[in-house]
């Protein structure tokens, strides 16, 4: 009797929390389409040297909402229902605005590029082969995995850690959690600047690991 009052609780939990769990899916989808298409975007614009600098700033202003927000939500929300219609409609405006001002190259030049882009645009297929066969891609893929996969894990479980070892008052937790996302956002903008100067892939992304590795353990 016991163990069925149990389950019956888990699914009632689990049935109460899949409408939050698909949010955050959506969110992340939405997020990273974005992302991934954001260096495309930006190449329409500005010429191929300008593109770290510009794609380090798209990141540093995607990063430092975030940082805001890990450290001011627990303060300025009471519910997670209030939390989610706040960030719907800062969804919603983006939107709009994106509708309104965006546009995927410039007019001057938007005919001229748009011929050149179908005489040279390779096939879906072609470019799987091309990219799946590419190890640096995979050895990159690989790298971006872990790197994320460490710092959303610091980032996910640092509050709830401060609180259950230390018990530093939540709303204290989601400021100290905030340092991480502030770090990216300062790494957004000195990353491509010292990667100009050192231009060496093997030596940048060591010393990127290795300040990484040092944040973590001294955590």
């Amino acid at each position: 009797m016991h163990q069925s009052g149990g389950a019956d609780s888990r699914r009632s939990r689990f049935s109460m929390d899949m409408p939050f769990f698909l949010c955050m899916a959506l969110t992340g989808f939405s997020n990273m389409f974005v992302n991934i298409n954001a260096s495309k975007i930006t190449a329409s614009w500005f010429e191929q040297e300008k593109l770290g600098i510009l794609m380090g700033i798209f990141a540093f202003c995607g990063q430092l909402p975030g940082a805001f927000a890990t450290a001011t939500t627990a303060v300025l929300f009471d519910s997670r229902t209030s939390a989610f219609i706040v960030s719907a409609i800062f969804c919603i405006s983006v939107f709009v605005l994106w509708l309104f001002f965006v546009k995927d190259k410039p007019e001057d030049t938007m005919e001229e590029r748009e011929k050149i882009d179908q005489e040279n645009q390779p096939s879906i297929g072609d470019s799987l082969k091309v990219v799946l066969s590419n190890k640096g891609i995979w050895l990159v893929s690989i790298c971006i995995m872990m790197a994320l996969g460490s710092t959303v894990t610091l980032s996910t479980f640092m509050p709830m850690a401060l609180q259950t070892m230390y018990g530093i008052d939540l709303k204290v937790c989601g400021t100290i959690a905030s340092m991480l996302t502030l770090g990216n956002c300062i790494g957004s903008i000195t990353g491509p600047i010292v990667f100009s100067k050192i231009k060496n892939v093997k030596v940048f992304v060591s010393g990127a690991a290795v300040l990484s590795f040092a944040g973590i353990i001294m955590c």
